[in-house]
Parts: structure tokens; sequence; C-alpha cells
């Protein structure tokens, strides 16, 4: 073991003699149906009275399986580097690792999951408009929204091997070998042996027989069953409005919603209900400063409810003989059925500046502030008078702020085919704060980047329309852990991607298209990044991802 000379209680590598590995394959179906019906009416009562309503049921259902299966070798000697470029390195030494007769048949993780969502939908709205005053128009209504949904899925549970299992002595397309050079060679992996993703999803009553199972899917696990009933009732209206500062015009929207809703979740053992009221004011305002010189300003209330699956009371753990949490019976996830809604006050202001009919120039500059902004943290709970560390969703406080500057301009000035071209480029910069719930004060909100910005071609002519953009943001924090030996923050590096779109309309009602994604290949990297459980600091690498480049043909018919 070498010690890392930047942080002396960690290791910059390792070599290890006899080194039991693992390969392992990750099969994933996913399908999902979804039913929508909708119907409405409208009716004009006079030129300046429109009174609408409309019903609408939607049903979706999303079914998964996967199939996961583990293979193992020994490796007479494995040199691991921890951190060579961002990215861990390993270098196998002493075994062929494309030779079937090297690999046993380990564990098999076999589970599926349902998800069915029913929803029904009405909403009935009275909009009178004016022809002159102060007033441009009036709007009322009401909507009323019924959601169930259920969950059921199996418990995910390593199954090992009856027997050591040769892969030599199994059906050949049972196993593959993984594409040579993982993640661009970075992880100093050529190409080895692995389960076939199809034949573990084709086979899967072969594949169970191997490990001692039952033919047939399992039985959903009682305690990961959880159903959710939502009711929403809203009340709403708005005024438009405008009138004359002097010889400036002055226009904008003011209104509110009421929303009350009535939560009850079953799942678990626990029972939860919630049932709250909500009052959401809105304005807005326009000022024609000059005929190409507008200035918007915005605020309100909102609120954004939690994911079904975040409310999931459900709690899995997992012993810390698999895990390596020192200190703790192991670890568990689970949601949190208390989460209320999150609660922002926004503030926005907008200065457009048109300097021709096909250039502009805009700066804009907002304000959130939130109650109840989910993000997932590890704590230690009690469960059957042991200690483990849990990571659940917590809703917390905090700011968000920024401000964009963004230009777009066409060059209908160059001649012929040139003048079709045109430019967009905008760039931010945001601020995102919120309450640390397990250490106090305040931390950098997960997934936001202090800048980032986008550099877009523009064509169109012709019947062309084309976009190569690209765009790039800053290091961003992805999630928080409690930490270890390792940082307690996982921190992104920066990243950018370049992507290629274009349409061309062969007649008014035929359209070819083409899109292309991921043009320059990007990488993506993350680290272990900030101080440990023991309060040193350090910065290890923990992910590296490549991503798919994508082409896409398709057309477009207009009927």
């Amino acid at each position: 073991m070498t010690p890392d000379a930047d942080y002396p209680s960690l290791a910059s590598g390792v070599t290890v003699r006899d080194a039991y590995t693992i390969t392992s394959n990750q099969a994933y179906k996913d399908k999902t149906t979804t039913y929508q019906i909708n119907g409405g009416l409208k009716y004009e009562a006079d030129d300046f009275t429109t009174l609408t309503t409309e019903l609408t049921y939607n049903r979706s259902k999303i079914a998964n399986r996967n199939m996961i299966v583990d293979t193992s070798f020994n490796a007479p000697t494995a040199v691991y580097q921890f951190d060579v470029g961002g990215t861990p390195n390993i270098n196998i030494q002493g075994v062929d690792l494309t030779d079937p007769a090297n690999f046993t048949l380990r564990t098999l993780f076999d589970n599926h999951s349902v998800a069915v969502s029913k929803q029904w939908a009405w909403r009935a709205d009275v909009e009178h408009r004016f022809d002159d005053g102060f007033l441009s128009a009036l709007k009322v209504g009401a909507r009323y929204t019924n959601r169930k949904v259920d969950s059921q899925a199996t418990a995910s549970i390593p199954l090992a091997a009856t027997n050591p299992v040769l892969v030599s002595t199994l059906p050949t397309n049972f196993w593959d070998l993984s594409p040579s050079g993982l993640v661009k060679g970075k992880a100093g992996i050529g190409s080895f042996l692995d389960a076939d993703g199809d034949y573990l999803l084709g086979n899967s009553d072969t594949v169970r027989s191997w490990f001692g199972q039952a033919a047939g899917d399992r039985p959903y696990e009682p305690n990961l069953a959880f159903a959710d009933v939502e009711k929403t009732y809203a009340f709403y209206g708005q005024a438009a409005y405008r009138f004359d500062i002097g010889s400036m015009p002055v226009d904008g929207v003011v209104g509110a919603r009421v929303v009350n809703t009535v939560q009850n979740l079953s799942g678990n053992g626990v029972e939860s209900k919630q049932n709250y009221v909500d009052v959401l004011p809105s304005i807005n305002i326009r000022f024609g400063l000059a005929d190409n010189l507008k200035l918007r300003l915005a605020a309100g209330k909102t609120i954004t409810r939690p994911n079904f699956a975040d409310l999931n009371p459900l709690v899995t753990y997992v012993p810390s003989g698999s895990t390596g949490n020192q200190g703790y019976a192991g670890t568990g996830s689970g949601g949190n059925p208390d989460l209320a809604p999150i609660k922002s006050d926004a503030y926005d202001a907008t200065v457009e500046y048109y300097i021709s009919s096909n250039t502009s120039l805009t700066a804009a500059a907002f304000y959130r502030k939130f109650d109840g902004y989910i993000q997932t943290y590890a704590a230690p709970e009690q469960y059957q008078g042991q200690t483990w560390l849990v990571s659940r969703p917590r809703g917390v406080k905090g700011t968000l702020k920024g401000i964009e500057l963004a230009y777009q301009q066409f060059f209908d000035f160059l001649p012929g085919a040139l003048s079709g071209l045109g430019a967009q480029i905008n760039g931010t910069y945001i601020e995102g704060k919120n309450d640390d719930p397990i250490n106090g004060g305040s931390q950098r909100l997960v997934n936001v980047s202090k800048y980032s910005y986008n550099l877009v071609a523009i064509y169109e002519k012709y019947g062309i329309s084309a976009r190569l953009a690209y765009n790039w943001r800053s290091s961003f924090v992805d999630t928080y852990n409690a930490g270890g030996i390792q940082a307690n923050s996982v921190v992104a590096d920066p990243t950018g991607q370049l992507d290629f779109s274009a349409s061309y309309d062969l007649t008014p009602a035929f359209t070819i298209t083409f899109d292309a994604t991921n043009i320059t290949d990007r990488t993506y990297q993350d680290r272990f990044k900030g101080l440990n459980a023991s309060g040193d600091y350090s910065s290890t690498p923990r992910d590296t991802r490549t991503y798919d480049r994508t082409f896409e043909v398709g057309a477009r018919f207009k009927f």
C-alpha cells in the first residue's frame, strides 16, 4: 500500500495478491403504458365572454424488471491506482479475463416492480374580455384532481449460487465479452467476461435454476407495497390590466390561486395523512420604456409537491458486512412520508432591448426563497436496538439567486443563402444555498452550477432549420453523504456537450429530421471532495462516466 502524498490518511494505490474479484452485468427491461382520455366544452356567451370546461382521465403503468448476475475470478496480482487523471486504474495480472474457465457463478439479483397511477381531473373557467378601460380581461375558474398511485416491488436480496459452477460449463450464449477499454481506456481494463444481458432476460428460469430458485418471477414483498391518494381542490382568478404613465404603456396580470390538498399514504405499516391549504398570489407587470426597450417585473408564490417515490415510508437495510460502514450496524435508505410541498417566493426582473426586428439583448435577474427543498441526507437512526446510517429525503430552507445575459441575432444582411444564418448566446451566474440539517450552517444546493453558458449557431431558410448547440456548466455538488474515510460531498467536474439538430420541409406536410447528440464524446467525472468524518480534507475520484453518441433520422407528417 502506498500512502497518498497529499492526503496521508489515504492510500494512492495498493497491490493485492490472490485478489478475489467480480464482474457483473445488470440487465433491465422497462415498459411504460399510458392512456389519456380528454373531453371538453366551449361556449361563447357573447363577443366578450367565454365559458370552458374539461374532463380528463389518464392511467400510467410502469413495469420494471431487472436481473443481475455476478461472476467471480481470482487474480494472482491486482494493482490498483486510485487517481490516474481523475479515474481509478486497475491492472489485473496473471489471468485471462476472456476465458470462461477462469470464472465462477457468484450472485443473482432477481427483481421486478410495478407502479400504476390513475387520475381524474376536471376544470371549469369563465373569461370576460373588455374593449377598453383599466381591465383587458378577467378570468376565474376551479380545478379538481383525484390521483391514486399503487406501487409493488420485490426485495433486492442477493442470492448465492448453491454450488461453485464454472462459467465454462454453462451455455456459451450465457456469457459475453465487454467492450475493450471501458471509459475510453481510463480504467486500465480491456475486454472481460460477464453475463449476457439478453440471455438473462430471455432465459430467466434457466438462470434461476443455477441458483436453486424456483421458476417464475419472485412474489412481491408486502413491506415494499405502498399506496398514495391525493386530491386537490383549486380556485383561482386573474385580471389582465393596462394603463399609461404619461406616454409609457404599462400592462400585466395579477391573480391568485387557492389550493386545498388532501393526501392519504399507506405502506410498510405506516399511515400518513396531510390536509393543507396554500394561497398563491402572483403579479407581473411590463413597462414599455421605449418602442424597443421593455422592463418586466414579476413576483409570486409557488408550491411543488414531492414525488410519490420520495413519500414511500419503506426503509431498506443493508448490514455493514457488505458495505464496510464502520461504527454502524449497516446502511439504510427510504422515503419520508412527512415531506411537505416545496414552497417558494419568486421574484424576477428582465430588461429586453430589441436592436432590430431580428436582434435582441436581454438581461434578467431572479431570486427564490424556498422552504421544504428536497435533498437526500444520511443520518444515524435506531432500528431493532442498533444504530444504522439511513439516507432519506428531507425538506430544507434555502435561497437561489442569479443573473442571465442573452443575445440573439439573425444575419439577414448577408447575401443569398447566408442570410439564414443566426446565433444565440447566453450565460448565467447562480448562487444557491440551503440549510445543512446534519451539521448546521449552510451548504451549496445540489445540482446547481455557479456558471453556465450556451452557444448556438442557427440556420433558417429554404425550408431548412438547423441548430448546432454547445452547452457548458461549471462544477456542482452531486450528492451529500455522511462521510467516512472519504469526504462527505460528491462534487462533479465542469462539463460541456455539443449537439446538432436539423429538419427539412420536403413539402408543407412532410418534414425529414436529423439529430446528433454528444458529438464531442464528453466524459463525466466527479470526486469525493471536502471534509471526512474525522475532519480531514481530501479530494479523491469517485465516478468516471462516458455517454453514447446518438444519431437519429426521422420524419414528420401533417394531415
